[in-house]
């Protein structure tokens, strides 16, 4: 039987991790950023939206009023801006026409900035910084446009349906005295929180490189969606008791509400995103959590005190980058390591200690080593002297040269070295 003790454990440490993460990779930035992409993204959304929205009214015979209120209810648009959205609609070209296409195009491009900073949140979670190219970054973050426009079409039905639900519901109540079949708790709550749920699993699933097993993008997609659902009973709650933000900020309360709401719920985005990560790790998605012995090995300098120190740099997050002598991986027939592969770093002793996940692998001039990776190594250098200083010590001692064996390896500003960054995945052992 399971013991409580230990699960409860488990889970301080899964937090624990989570908020520590948070705190490293700037997590409250990334969540502005998205909050901030989201306020200018807005309105070329909107605009797309209706233009879409426009032709469907036009070529059917949905009343364009009951359509609009329903988008105003969805959005908790004010009566001025439910009546600018109906007029917005009415005066939107035909997409079909040059103007037309030129708006769409516009309005769509302007619309994809939020998604290309939920884009890059997650590189940093999940691949290490390293995000895809601009042209593949928009053309991602157009069809996260595109289907964001469907869940707001589906949204704005399920909240018609709702309306005629509840309507129906209540002249039955009123004629036979009870309440059918809870159709709106259904289609108010309940199938939006489903929607919900699994747009945030495929989100946590299939936008990073590196992409996460289902049981990782499950338990996330499902932490987050519980939290968006705390997150509006709870703002609900705030907006309409403690806080009046009308007093404060007069007619712009709006769009403060409407900030301080993106920018909670983007901080709840990223934290699940961070968990989802966590999760991969720990459940065992990647042969690094599952069977780290199975990973090749990761020697950095030779058994005894320097090692050591290297050791508990890495573990510390203090060391980020190495640098090795291209001619090593000549003589001895290696293979440069891969953006994405995994090592196991082991101790003087040959104990695993740490799991590592290369991010990028340069060839460099030896004089072409700049400050900050030379400060990234983790060692305490200040100035690429103190660096170049050092590795000319340990490239020329007797310990490298009889590993490299003759002719030894002349080190000078032309010598090819091997600079790699790399991330501390998981403490083993």
């Amino acid at each position: 039987m399971p013991d409580p003790r230990s699960a409860v454990r488990r889970l301080i440490a899964l937090v624990r991790e989570v908020i520590s993460l948070y705190g490293r990779l700037g997590g409250s930035q990334f969540a502005a950023a998205i909050s901030y992409r989201a306020l200018f993204s807005l309105i070329p959304l909107a605009t797309f939206v209706a233009t879409v929205l426009a032709q469907v009214l036009s070529s059917s015979r949905v009343d364009q009023q009951d359509l609009v209120s329903a988008i105003g209810d969805q959005f908790d648009l004010s009566p001025q801006g439910v009546a600018r959205l109906d007029t917005l609609i009415s005066s939107v070209p035909s997409p079909w026409s040059l103007a037309g296409l030129f708006t769409l195009g516009l309005a769509l491009w302007g619309a994809t900035g939020v998604m290309n900073s939920m884009q890059k949140t997650l590189a940093v979670v999940f691949d290490g910084g390293i995000s895809r190219s601009l042209v593949r970054g928009r053309l991602v973050s157009g069809l996260l446009v595109l289907g964001a426009l469907g869940v707001i079409l589906a949204a704005v039905v399920l909240s018609m349906l709702e309306n005629v639900a509840r309507t129906w519901s209540e002249r039955i109540d009123e004629t036979l005295g009870w309440q059918p079949f809870g159709f709106g708790l259904l289609l108010g709550v309940v199938v939006p929180a489903v929607l919900l749920f699994g747009i945030l699993v495929l989100l946590y699933r299939y936008l990073p490189r590196r992409r996460p097993g289902w049981r990782a993008a499950l338990l996330g997609g499902g932490a987050a969606a519980i939290g968006f659902q705390g997150l509006q009973v709870g703002l609900g709650w705030y907006l309409s008791g403690p806080a009046d933000f009308t007093q404060i900020y007069g007619s712009a309360a709006a769009i403060f509400v409407f900030l301080f709401s993106v920018y909670l719920s983007a901080t709840v985005f990223v934290i699940c995103a961070i968990l989802t990560g966590v999760l991969e790790d720990a459940l065992g998605g990647e042969p690094a959590a599952g069977a780290p012995t199975t990973l090749p090995l990761a020697e950095f300098a030779f058994p005894g005190p320097l090692r050591e120190k290297l050791v508990a740099a890495i573990l510390s997050g203090e060391k980020t980058t190495t640098t090795g002598l291209y001619e090593e991986y000549l003589r001895e027939g290696k293979a440069l390591e891969e953006p994405r592969s995994r090592s196991l770093v082991i101790d003087s002793d040959g104990r695993p200690v740490a799991v590592i996940e290369t991010l990028e692998v340069a060839l460099r001039r030896f004089a072409d080593v700049g400050l900050q990776f030379a400060i990234d190594e983790g060692e305490g250098f200040e100035t690429v002297a103190a660096w170049r200083e050092a590795h000319v010590r340990f490239f020329t001692s007797p310990e490298m040269i009889a590993a490299l064996g003759e002719p030894p390896v002349p080190i000078d500003d032309d010598t090819i070295v091997v600079c790699e960054t790399f991330r501390l995945v998981e403490i083993v052992g």
